[in-house]
């Protein structure tokens, strides 16, 4: 058990409007706008200025329809006007924000697409999956690149690529069912690094705003921190360890150097410097406890997991098919 307190997160709502787990949630660059993939098929974009009522901190303005199965990652340009969409449908999908367009289908997996992600300068685009493979794609929708040099030897879960201005300097970092983290070359797909840590299937890979580390976490219930600069860079620089929890999401927050992880019984945020978690929550609605015992309280998996741009709020996605919002007090 963490000494962390629930007190330093408060729960500020909750957003449903999917009809299956919400798989994945990102927060626009102005925070107006948040968007959310699920299970059941479908992208939604929120938005979260015009509170409605108390206890639901945004609107649906959207629903993004095309995928012919669940939507298992998004991922935004840099600007909020695309989002990206991943699906078991085989199929990535690049839909325009502001119209709900969806401009272009990518096809070449050949089993479900499980991570999706975009470059830093939104010229690259990167996709893994159930097919064991990493795809470099171009924004038209071709395949560039599929990363044959020492692939994963199982499903690949999760695909990072570092914030580097320079192209011949960014990396793809992916997690696999193979328990491995691994590092390649955006551009050429050349093997970089086996990075070795995780006892189990390792579920999110991500890279912290800076570039200089990179997070890992799976179903081990380890959290591992790793330098990505340095001349030890590829080790691990420390271990979390969540015990019995099954890790399903990772995401550094913008603003200060915090992780937040989200699990089957919650979510767990780490302050990195201190190597310590700071607060560890269920997401549960709070009860009245003299209205409802509280151990009837049902609790959902975290499934995803996002900060908002100023780094102030968790958005959750949830197995319960809501997204349930988090502010922080600190």
């Amino acid at each position: 058990e963490f000494p962390g307190c629930m007190s330093l997160f408060n729960y500020e709502g909750c957003l449903s409007s999917h009809g299956g787990w919400v798989t994945s949630v990102v927060s626009c660059a102005d925070d107006a706008t948040l968007v959310s993939g699920s299970r059941d098929n479908h992208l939604m974009i929120w938005n979260m200025t015009e509170q409605q009522t108390a206890g639901v901190p945004g609107v649906p303005v959207k629903c993004l329809e095309g995928h012919a199965h669940f939507v298992s990652s998004i991922a935004m340009s840099s600007d909020g006007a695309f989002a990206l969409s991943g699906s078991w449908d085989h199929t990535l999908r690049l839909w325009e924000v502001a119209t709900g367009r969806c401009i272009r289908t990518f096809k070449g997996h050949t089993k479900d697409v499980l991570a999706v992600a975009f470059s830093a300068d939104n010229r690259h685009i990167i996709s893994c999956g159930r097919d064991k493979t990493i795809r470099l794609w171009n924004t038209v929708g071709e395949v560039k690149k599929v990363y044959s040099d020492k692939p994963h030897s199982e499903w690949v879960t999760s695909v990072a690529i570092t914030p580097s201005e320079a192209a011949e300097e960014t990396l793809v970092l992916s997690a696999g069912w193979d328990n491995k983290v691994k590092a390649f070359k955006l551009l050429d797909g050349s093997h970089v690094a086996d990075m070795e840590a995780h006892t189990g299937p390792v579920n999110s890979v991500v890279v912290s705003p800076d570039g200089t580390v990179a997070a890992s976490a799976g179903k081990d219930g380890k959290v591992c921190l790793w330098k990505l600069t340095g001349e030890d860079k590829f080790t691990v620089s420390h271990t979390f360890d969540c015990g019995d929890h099954t890790i399903n999401a990772l995401a550094f927050c913008p603003t200060r150097f915090w992780l937040a992880a989200a699990t089957n019984k919650g979510v767990i945020v780490f302050d990195l410097p201190a190597e310590a978690a700071v607060a560890e929550f269920d997401v549960a609605e709070p009860v009245d406890a003299e209205v409802e015992e509280v151990t009837k309280r049902f609790t959902p998996a975290a499934a995803s997991i996002a900060w908002s741009q100023d780094g102030a709020k968790l958005f959750v996605g949830c197995a319960d098919n809501t997204i349930r919002t988090f502010r922080c007090s600190q």
